[in-house]
């Protein structure tokens, strides 16, 4: 197991904030509450699943136009899609975690659509309704189950083929992969991340404070992961490199539902109704308030640009971006904050050397030499 000592940030005031604006808001979902939400990284296409009495998943385009639906299972645990939206994967079922139906036999499922809304598949995942994540080349689907009785992960190849079956022994809460499908992270219930690679053998680990919710999030590059997780005690983000050390973490009490990572791990974002932005060094560098009421769903983040999904309360969905900006600039204030540490740091240094100095002379006129 590898753990590092990290750096601790505490909730502090901002120089600069980002407020991303409204692209479209659909009613489209018959006042149905949204059980979750998935993005393609250019914000192209929007696949939204619900949990209540319905039926269906949505399918909206860049303005919010419904140009898809289908029937799932009655209650959608998560939606996952391909970063060019070419593909999309639902869990979906009549027993889970929050929508048990006892009077109906148990019907819990994976669903793989293409973009043009077709059924290529459906995989049976047995007794209760866990979470799904697909790779960003569509080759793989990974599956995290949410039975008690059965806390396995399984990946399957686009062609439904189960590649193998990871047993976790703890309820599971989160699940990525990478893009390449080589990388598989999986939270459970009582805090532990593992990072499983392709052939479904565990790296390593690394262990939280245990949580009641969790995101995950792995750049396209394998080499940064995300973890957002809330529990009784607050909200923390970690940030960890590809062999399970901490970056740094970020204290909060604000809750945490999703998270996000950009392709090269240079920012993160994390939040529900409030949403925080972060540099790859774990400055807060920008905090976003949506004032509807609703809760974030999804976040997207693409190298300058990001996308952040709520499912509201009365069952629409709101999409927000940042319009192509510069999510996190350099401000005047943050460089004169950079500038003034260093300085810092070079005079600590100096004085160092001087001790350092003083201790040498002394010692060579104790001995006679000076």
């Amino acid at each position: 197991m590898f753990i590092m000592q990290g750096l601790i940030h505490p909730v502090n005031a901002v120089d600069h904030y980002t407020q991303p604006a409204l692209l479209w808001k659909s009613s489209s979902l018959n006042k149905n509450v949204v059980a979750d939400v998935a993005i393609s990284s250019n914000g192209q296409y929007t696949l939204v699943g619900t949990f209540s009495n319905d039926d269906h998943v949505y399918l909206f385009d860049q303005n919010g136009k419904l140009i898809g639906k289908n029937t799932v299972g009655a209650g959608v645990a998560n939606v996952a899609i391909t970063p060019d939206g070419e593909y999309g994967v639902v869990s979906a079922g009549n027993k889970s975690w929050f929508l048990v139906n006892t009077q109906e036999p148990v019907e819990n499922n994976v669903y793989f659509f293409n973009r043009q809304g077709n059924l290529l598949w459906k995989y049976n995942t047995g007794e209760c309704t866990g979470l799904a994540a697909i790779s960003a080349n569509g080759q793989y689907v990974v599956f995290g189950d949410g039975a008690w009785s059965d806390t396995s992960v399984i990946l399957l190849n686009r062609e439904k083929a189960l590649l193998w079956k990871y047993n976790t022994d703890q309820n599971i809460k989160a699940v990525a992969i990478s893009s390449d499908g080589q990388y598989i992270v999986v939270g459970l219930t009582d805090g532990t991340i593992l990072l499983l690679n392709h052939e479904g053998k565990q790296l390593w680990k690394y262990n939280t404070m245990g949580i009641t919710r969790m995101g995950i999030a792995i750049s396209a590059d394998d080499q940064h992961i995300a973890i957002s997780e809330q529990s009784t005690k607050g909200a923390v983000i970690h940030h960890l490199n590809k062999n399970g050390q901490l970056i740094w973490k970020y204290n909060t009490d604000a809750g945490m539902l999703d998270i996000a990572i950009s392709p090269d791990g240079n920012y993160i974002a994390a939040g529900s109704s409030d949403l925080y932005l972060f540099d790859r060094n774990g400055i807060l560098s920008g905090k976003f308030v949506t004032g509807t009421g609703g809760v974030l769903k999804k976040i997207v983040v693409s190298s300058n640009n990001l996308y952040v999904a709520m499912g509201n309360w009365d069952g629409s969905v709101s999409m927000y971006s940042s319009g192509n900006q510069e999510i996190i600039p350099e401000t005047t204030a943050v460089m004169q904050s950079k500038i003034a540490e260093q300085d810092v740091a070079i005079a600590e240094q100096s004085k160092q050397m001087d001790v350092l100095q003083q201790l040498i002379d002394s010692i060579l006129r104790f001995l006679g030499v000076k």
